[in-house]
């Protein structure tokens, strides 16, 4: 899971899409947690590069998240 902190921009609409290595979206569910703070539930499902892009009423924010390398468990 990961946290999403919405109080600083207001009321508004938070979209999040996660993409897999092939260029596949991840199916995530976005909840409110408190005014404000909304918990983003996603499992990855391949190794490699996953891109995590977060929109506020439309608009791309940058730096929500970092993008992140999911591996094997059995690489470990």
């Amino acid at each position: 899971m990961r946290v999403v902190d919405t109080n600083a921009a207001g009321s508004g609409n938070l979209e999040v899409m996660v993409t897999n290595p092939a260029g596949g979206t991840i199916y995530n569910y976005v909840k409110p947690l408190v005014t404000g703070i909304f918990g983003v539930y996603f499992t990855p499902t391949q190794s490699g590069m996953h891109l995590v892009n977060v929109s506020f009423n439309g608009e791309v924010i940058c730096g929500m998240f970092l993008d992140f390398c999911c591996i094997e468990p059995s690489v470990i």
